[in-house]
């Protein structure tokens, strides 16, 4: 998840994230069909699938890739000067489905996480997306990561072949101005936020979320994620954590003049430390007063740990009001979410 190497900087798309499917096969003998939230069991198919290669193919509904004509690569993304003056098109910016320069994570440093699996024809296969337990039932993630009722998170996973607790999701709510470029829009992308509510409350522990009103200037951030560690590598299903220094958005802004919206998102890194393929929808956190505080989820950027661009996040601060207002509105009766007591 967090990026190692230098890495390329052609022939980059802003695409959806890639659906993968893990190489491992569950027999009808094993489980029922996960979209009914039955009971599986994948603990021996993981262990083995991680001693081997992963074989990925993509499912015929994954998200495609998008591209953009010449009128549009005109509006380049430039870079700031003092990094080289390169110019690089929108086409460049890769959504964050990663992490690089990182470290493992300790068990149970971050039992919120949760990795997002999806099942296809038999076969589960990861999304390429985190996301994080907010509420008893509640999970955040990122609106292009596109969770679907019936999809599986398994919260508290350091790895592909562990998972404290596996859950059901019921429904999900993408935020109503959430947009992702594609070849008839050419809109940038935004509002990258998608809040899913599980079949049945969690027992793990929650991440909390920070307030409207929380200043990051001068922070020390941590990203997580399980994805790959270098631009273009596999994901590597290992849970790993990286610290990025928070940047100011108008250094942000400077950066991708066309994509950057300070009133939705926040930069992050800008050295070899940084989000990478896999890591989509995983939080970057602040730790204050011995807990971790979500102020925003893995969005986009271009390559991984590349010198001089940043990590671009969605803003948690910016749509407090939203996530607020989703889940007392649209919570069971199972129970009532701390924001809306």
């Amino acid at each position: 998840m967090i990026v190692k190497n230098k890495v390329s900087l052609t022939g980059k798309r802003i695409i959806h994230p890639v659906i993968f499917f893990l190489s491992f096969f569950v027999g009808a003998t094993r489980c029922n069909n996960v979209r009914e939230g039955t009971a599986i069991k994948l603990e021996k198919s993981l262990k083995e699938s991680s001693q081997q290669n992963i074989s990925m193919p993509t499912p015929p509904h994954a998200g495609v890739e998008v591209s953009f004509d010449v009128e549009h690569r005109k509006h380049n993304v430039r870079s700031r000067s003092k990094h080289g003056a390169r110019d690089f098109s929108t086409d460049d910016l890769i959504a964050e489905e990663r992490i690089t320069d990182g470290e493992l994570a300790e068990l149970d440093e971050f039992p919120f996480y949760a990795l997002l699996i999806g099942e296809y024809n038999g076969q589960y296969y990861s999304k390429g997306c985190g996301a994080t337990l907010i509420e008893d039932e509640w999970i955040l993630t990122a609106g292009h990561c596109n969770v679907q009722s019936g999809d599986i998170a398994w919260i508290g996973a350091v790895n592909a072949a562990s998972q404290r607790e596996r859950a059901v999701i019921e429904n999900c709510y993408v935020h109503p101005d959430f947009s992702w470029p594609d070849p008839k829009t050419k809109n940038p992308p935004t509002y990258d936020f998608q809040l899913c509510r599980l079949t049945e409350t969690s027992s793990m522990p929650k991440v909390r979320l920070a307030e409207a009103d929380r200043i990051l200037r001068d922070r020390t951030l941590t990203v997580i994620g399980m994805g790959a560690e270098v631009d273009g590598g596999r994901s590597t299903f290992m849970l790993s954590k990286a610290e990025v220094p928070f940047q100011p958005k108008n250094v942000c802004s400077a950066t991708y003049p066309r994509d950057f919206m300070p009133d939705n998102m926040l930069c992050a890194g800008g050295g070899s430390k940084d989000a990478c393929r896999g890591d989509s929808g995983g939080p970057l956190l602040d730790y204050v007063s011995t807990q971790f505080i979500q102020v925003g989820i893995v969005s986009f950027g271009y390559g991984c740990g590349v010198d001089g661009y940043y990590g671009v996040y969605a803003d948690v601060r910016t749509q407090r009001a939203w996530i607020d207002r989703v889940i007392c509105q649209n919570s069971s009766n199972r129970v009532t979410p701390s924001m809306c007591r």
